[in-house]
C-alpha cells in the first residue's frame, strides 16, 4: 500500500481546523479532483528528474501515488487536447482538432454529464475550449471562474468531480518579445547561466532566460497545487479525494508546444489515491507506470473510479477503478492540424520504442509560421 502524503494527517489536526461544534462526516463515495496546468513538458518537474526546479508538493504526490512516465497529450495545443479529454476520443473523430474552431458535434459526448447522472456534482474552473458549437458549459453543474466543490449548491455528502486549471505556466508568461526588464529569476533559486538546457535547444541567452522563466512558472504551479492539498486537509476530504495533476501538452521551449515531437506531446501525469481507496489501484499498475497512456484514457478512468461504465464508443482504456483494463495498446497516436493561421496537418504514432511522424503537406517548411510563438525571445 502506498503511504499518505508528505504532511501527516490525524483526527486531532482535522478537528482543530473545524469550527466549534462542527461534525466531520465521511461521504460514502470518493471525490475526484483534476488540477491541470499548461504548456509544460514532463522533464520540467522534479519528480521526472529535473533537480533544478523545486516542486515538492507534486513530487510528494508522485512518491505516494502513481507517476505515469509515458503519458501523451493527444495534441500539442490546447483546444484539440481538451476536446480529446472531454470526449475520451481522438479530437479528429468529431472534427474537433482545428485550433480553435468550433464545429457542430453530436450531443451527449462530454463525459461529465454521465457523472452528473450518477450523482456527482461536477464543476469546472473554468477553461473549456472544446472546439464544439455545443454549449461547452452544458455538461457541468457549474462552469465559471468561481466554480468549486465548495459550491452552496452541492448537497451535503454529494461526491464531486472538480476541474481547476491555472494559466500561470502558459507561454504567454514568457511571450515578451525581448528579455529586457525581466524578473530576477535568481530570487526564486533559478540561475539562467547555470541551468542545464534540454538537449534539443541551442545555448543562447534568450533560450536560457525563457527556460528560467518557465521553470519559475512551474514552481508557482506547485504552490498552486499546495493550496488544494491544504484545503482538502482543512475540510477533512484528503482521505476521500483522488487527485490528478497534469499538463495539457508539452512545454514552451522551441520544438515543444505546437509540434508532435516528444517535447510537444509527453506530459507529466501524477495520480494520488488515498489509502482507503487503494483497492481501486489494479495490482498490475506500478508506482512508476511505464505503459503507454494517452489523454483518451482519462475520461474512462474517471468514470471507472466513479463506478460508471465507460461508453463503448470511447477510444481509451480505464487505468484505475473496477473497470480498469490491463492490456496497454500496441500503438498510441497524436495529431496536429494547425497553430492558429498556420495550417500544418501532421500525425504521429508510437509503440513506446519507435515513433513515426507524417506530414500531409511535406512541401511546406516543418516549422510554425505563427506570430504568437514568435513572441518568445528564444523563438
Amino acid at each position: 500500500m502506498r503511504s499518505s502524503l508528505m504532511y501527516p494527517f490525524s483526527a486531532a489536526m482535522l478537528a482543530a481546523t473545524l469550527p466549534a461544534g462542527a461534525q466531520k462526516t465521511q461521504p460514502e463515495r470518493l471525490n475526484i479532483l483534476w488540477l491541470t496546468f499548461e504548456d509544460t513538458s514532463w522533464y520540467e518537474l522534479g519528480c521526472y528528474g529535473n533537480d533544478q526546479v523545486h516542486t515538492p508538493r507534486i513530487d510528494s504526490l508522485a512518491i505516494h501515488g502513481v507517476q505515469f512516465m509515458n503519458a501523451w497529450s493527444v495534441a500539442p495545443q490546447s483546444s484539440a487536447a481538451r476536446s480529446s479529454l472531454i470526449t475520451g476520443c481522438y479530437a479528429t473523430t468529431y472534427g474537433m482538432d482545428i485550433h480553435p474552431v468550433p464545429l457542430d458535434t453530436p450531443p451527449d459526448i462530454f463525459f461529465p454529464q454521465w457523472l452528473r447522472e450518477a450523482g456527482y456534482y461536477c464543476t469546472n474552473n473554468s477553461k473549456t475550449h472544446y472546439n464544439s458549437t455545443t454549449d461547452n458549459k452544458s455538461c457541468w453543474d457549474e462552469c465559471h471562474n468561481q466554480a468549486s466543490y465548495h459550491s452552496v449548491h452541492r448537497k451535503p455528502g454529494q461526491p464531486f468531480f472538480a476541474v481547476f486549471n491555472t494559466v500561470t505556466s502558459h507561454m504567454g508568461r514568457v511571450r515578451t518579445f525581448h528579455t529586457d526588464g525581466r524578473r530576477d529569476y535568481t530570487t526564486e533559486g533559478l540561475y539562467p547561466a547555470l541551468l542545464r538546457l534540454p538537449p534539443h535547444v541551442p545555448d543562447l541567452p534568450e533560450v536560457r532566460s525563457d527556460y528560467a522563466g518557465h521553470l519559475e512558472a512551474v514552481q508557482d504551479v506547485d504552490r498552486w497545487v499546495g493550496v488544494f492539498l491544504d484545503d482538502l486537509r482543512q475540510h477533512g476530504w484528503e482521505e476521500n479525494t483522488i487527485i490528478f495533476v497534469f499538463s495539457d501538452h508539452g512545454g514552451c521551449q522551441p520544438r515543444g508546444k505546437g509540434y508532435l515531437f516528444e517535447t510537444g506531446l509527453r506530459v507529466p501525469l501524477v495520480v494520488y489515491v488515498p489509502p482507503r481507496w487503494q483497492h481501486l489501484l489494479p495490482d498490475w499498475i506500478d508506482a512508476r507506470e511505464h505503459s503507454l497512456v494517452s489523454f483518451i484514457d482519462l475520461a474512462p478512468t474517471v468514470l471507472s473510479l466513479a463506478g460508471v461504465e465507460p461508453p463503448e464508443h470511447g477510444h481509451g482504456r480505464a487505468l484505475l477503478g473496477e473497470r480498469a483494463v490491463r492490456e496497454a495498446p500496441d500503438m498510441q497516436f497524436a495529431l496536429a492540424a494547425n497553430q492558429l493561421h498556420h495550417f500544418m496537418p501532421v500525425r504521429a504514432a508510437t509503440d513506446g520504442r519507435y515513433k513515426y511522424m507524417r506530414s500531409y503537406i511535406p512541401y511546406r517548411c516543418f516549422a510554425l509560421r505563427n506570430y504568437y510563438q514568435w513572441g518568445m525571445p528564444s523563438n
